[in-house]
């Protein structure tokens, strides 16, 4: 896949965990091939070039449930359950990025860190790793605009507070307020 400035790009995220994040996942999830497909045909109906599949799997994010090791090794199961799975249904137009290829680059980390008091106000009396949650996740998808200029994101529905509806609204309310301070750039 190729990126630069003039294409866009679908963004999907595919985690390690289970939806109560209180365990790693044994095998690709069950709903990964069909979530792929109706992703494809959003990028496709919507002329969106490319699609960006994360892998997230920031060790900082289960450290309460495994070890980096376990996390890298679930990260790179899932991986290559996902590279067969695009292999498989010839999906050109994707890429996967592992989250921790970039989970400790500096930017990313600066950008974390001034998400999460902006997540602490949205969301008063929410456990830390929850907020931790949604700034990640925010800084995730910041990261990943930024680098292969996604456009979109395509995600499952809920509404808890784990949702990506949730995500969806506290995203768009971070990134306001970072750009009010500077600190996100076009």
């Amino acid at each position: 896949m190729k990126t630069n400035t003039i294409q866009k790009s679908l963004l999907v995220g595919i985690g390690i965990a289970s939806g109560t994040r209180r365990r790693l996942t044994l095998a690709t999830p069950f709903d990964v091939v069909p979530f792929l497909i109706e992703a494809e045909k959003f990028r496709s109906n919507n002329n969106l070039d490319n699609g960006v599949i994360l892998i997230a799997e920031n060790p900082g994010m289960y450290s309460s449930i495994a070890t980096s090791d376990e996390v890298g090794v679930a990260g790179e199961r899932l991986c290559s359950s996902v590279q067969q799975i695009l292999k498989r249904f010839s999906l050109d137009q994707w890429c996967i990025i592992r989250e921790s290829s970039f989970s400790n680059d500096a930017e990313y980390l600066a950008l974390t860190d001034s998400l999460l008091p902006i997540a602490a106000n949205h969301f008063p009396g929410v456990r830390p790793e929850v907020l931790a949650y949604f700034a990640g996740q925010t800084a995730d998808v910041e990261f990943l605009r930024k680098k292969f200029n996604v456009t979109s994101k395509f995600g499952w529905a809920s509404d808890n507070v784990h949702g990506e509806r949730a995500f969806d609204n506290f995203y768009s309310l971070a990134s306001d307020e970072l750009n009010k301070k500077g600190i996100l750039a076009a």
